[in-house]
This record gives structure tokens, sequence and C-alpha cells, in this order.
């Protein structure tokens, strides 16, 4: 009889030892789960505010940067061809005058008398070759000529898918699109379709607007008729300094 009490009891010991156990490894397992939890969110928060901190001075730098570049060549201190750093110019007669003149690198000129928007891919192999972080055309005279505007989408679509075939080689470049400067009034009587600028703008700032590339807009950039050649429709060397400082303001001011 006493034999079996002391088994009893020991029965009732090891059940209370045991069900403590169990109580003590759960307690122990929830414990555990929420501070991993609370550490992983932890972790999560630090992480974010690091981003953020990092992204908010990456942006003050760039900030300051811009700002004391232009003050340099406000100043004359840096020169403003500085901005061309890693490009290439696609376009006309008129955008040849910016390797002629010596004011852009030649190799990086990559324009051609007598030429459309359309023959953007004589030069794919060579953007290829390149790989600019930017890509500027200056297309217009021709086009209009040409009549593009009349083609399936109207002019901007014309253009959009030149450049496209570009973006599919340089993915990452910035588009710089320069509006069709103007021509005088005599080079109009002697090419109707050179009328037709007005419209040909519209549609490329229209087109910047809907795929997020930059128009550069030059229309205000000439005073009077002194800076053309003979025919009204080119321009004088002396013109392409202007022209390039105007088109550096803008790439600064479009940096990311």
């Amino acid at each position: 009889m006493k034999n079996k009490q002391k088994v009893q009891k020991l029965n009732k010991r090891n059940f209370v030892f045991f069900s403590l156990l169990i109580l003590l490894i759960f307690v122990g397992f929830f414990v555990a789960r929420n501070n991993n939890s609370a550490s992983s969110q932890g972790q999560t928060y630090i992480k974010n505010l690091e981003s953020a901190d990092v992204s908010s001075v990456k942006k003050k730098v760039q900030t300051k940067r811009k700002k004391e570049r232009k003050e340099a060549i406000e100043s004359g201190k840096v020169d403003y061809t500085s901005v061309f750093d890693d490009y290439v110019v696609l376009g006309d007669s008129r955008a040849v005058g910016f390797e002629s003149y010596g004011v852009l690198d030649s190799s990086r000129v990559l324009a051609d008398v007598g030429t459309n928007v359309q023959n953007v891919d004589s030069h794919l192999e060579e953007i290829k070759a390149l790989k600019p972080s930017m890509v500027i055309l200056s297309f217009g005279l021709n086009d209009m000529e040409g009549d593009l505007d009349s083609l399936k989408g109207g002019y901007g679509a014309v253009y959009a898918k030149e450049i496209k075939k570009v973006l599919k080689i340089v993915p990452d470049a910035k588009i710089y699109v320069l509006s069709i400067l103007p021509v005088t009034s005599s080079a109009i009587s002697n090419s109707p379709p050179l009328s037709n600028i007005s419209h040909y703008n519209k549609a490329l700032n229209k087109m910047c607007k809907k795929y997020h590339w930059v128009y550069v807009d030059g229309s205000n950039l000439i005073d009077d008729d002194s800076i053309y050649e003979g025919d009204g429709i080119h321009f004088k060397g002396s013109f392409y300094d202007t022209w390039t400082k105007y088109i550096a303001q803008s790439i600064m001011d479009n940096e990311d």
C-alpha cells in the first residue's frame, strides 16, 4: 500500500514537472518569435531611415554641384563645353556646324548635310560604340521639306520612332530634342515648307512631354538676321557658341 502511494506521488510530481517544462518551452517560443519579429521590424525601419538619409544627402550634393558648376561656367572659370562629357549629337546640316566650327568633339557629332530624322539608322553602330549617356537631336529643316508630318501618326510619331531605335542601344541615355530654330522670311519665300516651323515644334514639344524627354526650346535665341549665312537658313560660326551655351544650360537644369 505504501509503495503504491509513493508511486502515485512520484507520478504526480512527474506530471507537474513535465507540464511546467512544456509551459516554459511554449512561453520561450512565443517570446522568441515576438523578439525576432520586433528585431526584423527594427532592422527594416533602420534600413529605411538609412536609405532616406542617403537619398537626401545625394540630392543635396547634386544640387550644390549643379550650382557650383553653373557659377563656374558663368564666371568663365570653367568652359561650358565641360557639360558635354558623354554625349552624341544627331542632326542635319545645322548640327554639322557644331563640328565644323570646332565647338564640340567631331567624333561625337553624328550629323549629315541634307538628312532628316529618318536617317538615324545610319549612325546606330557609332552610337553603340560610343555608349553615350546623353543623346542630343537637331533635325527639322529637311523633315519639313520632305513633309514628314503627313506620314502615319504625324511628325511626333515619326520622330519618336527614330529615338526609340537609339534607346534600344543605349536604354539609359537621356534624350534632348532641340527645337527647330527660325529661318529668315527670304528663306521661306524660297522654300515655303519652312513656314511650318511652329507647327513642327509643337509636335516635338508634345512628343517630349509624352515620353518625358527634354525639349530644348531655342526659339528666343535669335534677335536678328545677322547670325545667318546668305541663305537665311544656316548660321554663322559665332552663333554656335551662343547655341551651345544654351544647350549646356538646359542639360544642367535637367540633370538627375
